[in-house]
């Protein structure tokens, strides 16, 4: 069994090899000790949490502030590091940061300053995306990566396992609205708690058929998950996949294997 990815003690790390991304450093504005996410993925790398909130205020102390970042970033690319892409990720979601617009347009003017013409890019659950500010960040990423695991509100219930007061309608709508200017990336699992029901995929073709992303990419788990109701699906049965929802919805939808 492969283990999960420890906790991440830093603000900045890498770069480190991805597959999608190529060589990465990975940005991560939430807390150092511990996951703080607005959802519970059943699948986490991280491993699960007794710290699920769309309202981060009592964790507030926890996280490092956005100018604590931008210097970190700054010796980071002082010292002339190799990268493709530079990438807001990290412990959990990282738009719950509350300063996180200081630290898009902060990250913009040192790639800008050091001449670093990266990919710049965001990875997230799209929990956010009811609030303005965030929606009206998208155009500051060169590439902007939007989580959707489901086609209907019980399956996010139950493997994404959300904040109570996320509502999965209005998610779909705000990532509706954004269209061809995100990339969605769906994890599909088999087992009881699983995604792949033939009804399931049905649903989240129509649904991602109705939000018009420029790419879906579909990926699986790469480890086991004792006791999770959920088991890894075969690259093959992904690529198969892929080739039915690309005919279905006349989308680009590209399977990239294990995630990672």
């Amino acid at each position: 069994m492969m283990e999960r990815i420890p906790i991440l003690k830093g603000c900045i790390w890498g770069p480190m090899e991805s597959p999608r991304l190529g060589k990465t450093v990975w940005v991560n504005p939430l807390p150092v000790g511990y996951k703080l996410c607005s959802f519970n993925c059943l699948y986490c790398r991280l491993g699960a949490s007794d710290t699920v909130a769309a309202d981060i205020t009592p964790y507030l102390r926890d996280l490092p502030s956005a100018n604590k970042i931008l210097t970190e970033l700054e010796r980071t690319l002082k010292r002339g590091a190799d990268f493709d892409t530079l990438a807001l990720s990290g412990n959990g979601e990282p738009t719950l940061h509350p300063d996180f617009p200081k630290l898009v347009y902060g990250t913009r003017r040192l790639l800008k300053q050091y001449k670093q013409d990266k990919t710049f890019a965001l990875l997230s659950n799209s929990s956010t995306l009811v609030r303005r500010e965030i929606r009206e960040l998208v155009g500051e990423f060169d590439l902007s990566i939007f989580k959707l695991d489901a086609g209907r509100s019980e399956i996010f219930q139950r493997v994404n396992r959300p904040d109570p007061g996320l509502v999965f309608e209005d998610m779909v709508e705000e990532l509706r609205k954004l269209g061809s200017r995100i990339h969605l990336q769906t994890v599909f699992v088999v087992g009881p708690r699983g995604n792949m029901d033939s009804n399931d995929i049905k649903l989240w073709m129509r649904t991602i058929m109705g939000i018009k992303p420029k790419v879906v990419e579909i990926y699986s788990i790469n480890r086991e998950y004792p006791g999770m109701g959920i088991e890894m699906v075969p690259l093959v049965i992904l690529e198969e996949l892929a080739r039915k929802a690309q005919r279905n919805t006349g989308l680009e939808v590209v399977a990239y294997g294990n995630w990672k």
